[in-house]
C-alpha cells in the first residue's frame, strides 16, 4: 500500500512475517525501514461489553455486494493529537501515516472484494471532556463521547464516529460499542475510540474498530495462533475473523483478528472465503467479515444523509372532484466538507406519463412546483409523474411519483389516510397483514382480475421500492425485511381500478 502525497510517498509492504515501512525523505526520495515487531506493545480491542442480543440473521446471507452504500465518518481529532503531532521529529512521516490510516478502510474494501462500498472521510478537532486519571476507554466510549460528540454529529450529518486520541489506554489499542448489545443496532451505536499511533499498518486499529460498527467480530475462541492466542468471539453468525497460515507456512490476520501477542501484525485484509492472501483463502463459510459488512453497509449509511436529497412533496391521492392537484420538489443541498455535488441553484422538470416506465411522458412545468388539471389524463386510475432536478455542478437526480385518482367518500376524506390496525388493514376486496410489518408482508387478493394486477410499494418520497405482478389468484408475499423502518404505501393495481394502503415497516 502507497500513498503519494505533495510532501512525498508513504506506505508499507508485508513479507514472509517481516513488516516495511515507506517513510517520505522529501518529495522525491522515500527511506524503506523494517518495523521492529519485537517492540510492538500488547494491545488489544475492547467492544463495549454489553452481552449481545440475537443478530440479524439476513445480515449474514447472502451478501448483498449490489446495494450501493457510501459511509460519512466523521473522525474527531482530539487536542492532545496535536501535541503528539507537533513533538514528531518528522511531521510529514506522521501526517502520512495518519492519511494511511485513513485510508485503510477503502484499501481493506478493495481488496476484501467489498466493490461498491465506500467510506468518505471528514477530520474536525474536536475538545473532548473525558480522560479521567483511571483512562477507562469504555466509560469514554459509552457515557462521555456520545453525548458530547452528538450535536457535531448531527450538524455534520456524519453515519459514524471515530475519535483518535493519543492518550495511552492501558492494554487497549481502540474499543467501538458493541452493535450487538441492548437498543442496537441504531444511529445510537456508531461511535469508536482509536489510539492514532496504531490506527495504520501493522495495527490497522481503525479499519478494525470501523469494522465493529458494520457488525463484524474478532475471531473465534477456536481460531488460535502460533503463539497460542485465540479468539475472543464465539457469537454463532458469520461474520468472524481469521487467523491462518499462507502457502509458505507465514502465520497472517485479518483486520479483526485479535492480537494480543507481541510482535503480531495484521494484513489489510478483511476475511473473506472467495479472495485469497499467500494462496490461502482469506476466510471461509463460518468466518466471513466481508459478507457482513456489505450487508449491513447500506443500513448504517443511511444513520444520516450528507448527500444532497431530492423527493416531491404531496399526496399520492387526488380526489377525483377536485379541480386540481400540487406537487412540490423536496430538496436538501448536500452537507457541506463532504465533497458531495449537488449543490443550489437547481433547475426542475416535471413530466407526466401513464406508465412507471416513461416509456412516453409529456412535458409538464420547469418550476419549483406543478398543478395537474386533469385527473382524466390517464383514464381516470393514476398518473405517473416524474421530477428531473439537475444541480449547479451537473448533478442529476430523478424521482418518480404516482398520484393514484380515487373517490373521495371510498377513502374517509381527501387525503385518503387511514388509521393503521395491527393485525392488518382491508379495503374492498384486498387485505394486507401484518400492519405494522417486519419481515414478511401478506397481500390477499380475492377478486377473479388478479391476473392483471400488479403490486407497487412506494417509500414516503415516491420511490418505487418493490413491484412485482402476481402469477395466480391467492396470497402475494413480499420480503420487506430490506426496506428500512418508516411508512410505505402499497399500491394494488387492477383492470378496474387502483387500492391504495398505507404501512408501517418496524423492526
Amino acid at each position: 500500500s502507497i500513498i503519494s502525497k505533495p510532501e512525498g510517498q508513504a506506505g508499507f509492504f508485508q513479507i514472509e512475517g517481516r513488516y516495511f515501512n515507506i517513510f517520505p525523505v522529501n518529495s522525491t526520495t522515500s527511506l524503506l525501514k523494517e518495523f521492529d515487531l519485537a517492540h510492538l506493545p500488547n494491545e488489544g480491542c475492547s467492544l463495549d461489553g454489553a452481552e449481545a442480543l440475537p443478530r440479524e440473521t439476513d445480515w449474514c446471507e447472502p451478501a448483498d455486494n449490489d446495494c450501493f452504500a457510501e459511509i460519512n465518518l466523521l473522525a474527531l481529532i482530539t487536542p492532545d493529537v496535536l501535541t503528539w503531532f507537533n513533538a514528531q521529529a518528522n511531521q510529514g512521516q506522521a501526517l502520512l501515516t495518519i492519511f494511511q490510516g485513513l485510508a485503510s478502510i477503502n484499501l481493506a474494501f478493495a481488496n476484501s472484494g467489498i466493490f461498491n462500498k465506500n467510506v468518505r472521510i471528514r477530520m474536525e478537532v474536536f475538545n473532548f471532556n473525558g480522560f479521567d486519571s483511571l483512562l477507562n476507554i469504555l466509560d469514554d466510549l459509552n457515557n462521555d463521547l456520545p453525548a458530547q460528540a452528538g450535536p457535531i454529529r448531527e450538524q455534520r450529518q456524519a453515519d459514524v464516529v471515530i475519535m483518535l486520541t493519543s492518550m495511552d489506554y492501558p492494554g487497549i489499542a481502540g474499543a467501538a460499542i458493541n452493535p450487538s448489545g441492548p437498543g442496537c443496532p441504531s444511529d445510537d451505536c456508531s461511535y469508536a475510540i482509536v489510539e492514532i499511533q496504531s490506527m495504520a499498518g501493522p495495527r490497522f486499529t481503525f479499519a478494525h474498530e470501523f469494522a465493529h460498527l458494520l457488525h463484524a467480530n474478532h475471531n473465534r475462541t477456536a481460531n488460535c495462533s502460533a503463539a497460542g492466542v485465540c479468539g475472543d468471539n464465539n457469537e454463532n453468525i458469520c461474520a468472524h475473523a481469521l487467523v491462518f497460515n499462507g502457502v509458505g507456512g507465514a502465520e497472517h490476520r485479518t483486520i479483526l483478528a485479535r492480537m494480543t501477542e507481541p510482535g503480531a501484525v495484521r494484513i489489510p485484509h478483511y476475511s473473506n472465503p472467495d479472495i485469497n492472501f499467500d494462496g490461502v483463502a482469506t476466510g471461509d463459510e463460518d468466518n466471513d467479515n466481508a459478507r457482513i459488512m456489505m450487508n449491513t453497509a447500506c443500513y448504517v449509511s443511511g444513520y444520516n444523509t450528507a448527500d444532497w436529497t431530492v423527493g416531491i412533496s404531496g399526496s399520492t391521492k387526488w380526489c377525483s372532484s377536485q379541480p386540481s392537484h400540487t406537487l412540490t420538489a423536496a430538496v436538501s443541498p448536500p452537507t457541506p466538507g463532504w465533497g458531495y455535488p449537488g449543490n443550489p441553484p437547481y433547475q426542475y422538470e416535471w413530466r407526466w406519463s401513464c406508465s412507471p416506465t416513461f416509456v412516453t411522458s409529456q412535458f409538464l412545468s420547469n418550476q419549483w412546483s406543478v398543478t395537474l388539471t386533469n385527473p382524466l389524463l390517464c383514464g381516470g386510475d393514476e398518473i405517473w409523474v416524474r421530477l428531473t432536478v439537475t444541480s449547479s455542478d451537473g448533478a442529476v437526480r430523478v424521482r418518480n411519483r404516482p398520484v393514484v385518482v380515487v373517490d373521495c367518500p371510498n377513502f374517509g376524506g381527501e387525503t385518503g389516510d387511514r388509521s393503521i390496525d395491527p393485525a392488518g388493514s382491508r379495503k374492498g376486496n384486498i387485505s394486507i397483514s401484518p400492519n405494522p410489518v417486519s419481515d414478511m408482508l401478506e397481500i390477499s387478493v380475492d377478486n377473479d382480475d388478479v391476473q392483471t394486477a400488479d403490486v407497487v410499494v412506494l417509500d414516503n418520497l415516491g420511490h418505487v421500492v418493490k413491484h412485482m405482478v402476481p402469477k395466480e389468484r391467492g396470497t402475494v408475499i413480499i420480503e420487506t425485511n430490506d426496506l428500512p423502518s418508516g411508512i410505505y404505501f402499497v399500491l394494488v393495481r387492477k383492470s378496474s381500478k387502483t387500492e391504495a394502503h398505507k404501512i408501517i415497516v418496524q423492526h
